[in-house]
């Protein structure tokens, strides 16, 4: 999945070869494995639909076009839709992260950065952690050193929160959909599927997790 993403790319980045080739050789090397709900076998379509990424038996990603049309943002229709305010979040979020030429800028880059470092803070052993926002609701877990340079990329996503908590849109699933929208905005970007749902928490995920700013490249992989 990951070698098809990113094939072009070591056409213009002849250096891309051999990080494309030790990529190929990991994920082959490795035996997909379940976790939480999971373990037990998909209950729902949902379920499956993850499981089934996460196996690699199905798509991660959504390449139909989109037909979708949102009802007005303050109609009783878009209450009852769950898509609805995801629709107007991304409208606001294809703007912030694009640049006036037309690419994607830094804080599309940071967004991704964002819900890599929210998601990442978890291990099986850990206990707590994870996809949970703690990294925008918590007051000092942005304050850690492998999370410098994302203070900014954090305002923005807590001045959203606040312009729809009328929606009760969650940080968690918040933070996930930023990164995966600037995926989309950025040249080369897959088309993740999006789910909601997420639980939230103000309590900061675990440390020593992630890997520091300044490891090498392998470490970072």
């Amino acid at each position: 999945y990951l070698t098809s993403v990113l094939a072009g790319t070591v056409l213009a980045f002849p250096g891309m070869k051999n990080l494309m080739r030790e990529l190929a050789k990991r994920q082959a090397a490795g035996t997909p494995e379940m976790i939480g709900d999971l373990i037990q076998g998909a209950t729902s379509p949902v379920g499956n639909q993850v499981k089934n990424c996460l196996l690699g038996t199905g798509s991660c990603q959504d390449l139909t076009p989109k037909t979708y049309k949102a009802p007005d943002l303050l109609s009783p229709s878009c209450l009852q839709d769950t898509c609805c305010v995801w629709d107007y979040i991304s409208n606001d979020l294809v703007q912030m992260f694009t640049s006036s030429d037309g690419t994607c800028n830094d804080a599309a880059r940071a967004a991704v950065r964002l819900g890599f470092h929210d998601a990442g803070a978890w291990s099986k052993t850990s206990g707590s952690g994870g996809a949970d926002g703690s990294l925008v609701l918590s007051i000092d877990e942005i304050n850690r050193p492998e999370n410098n340079g994302m203070q900014d990329i954090r305002l923005k996503a807590i001045a959203l929160l606040a312009k729809y908590a009328a929606w009760s849109v969650g940080a968690g699933d918040l933070v996930q959909y930023m990164h995966n929208v600037a995926t989309v905005v950025c040249p080369l970007g897959p088309r993740v599927l999006t789910l909601v749902g997420r639980s939230d928490s103000v309590l900061s995920n675990p440390e020593g997790l992630l890997p520091d700013t300044n490891s090498p490249a392998d470490q970072l992989i």
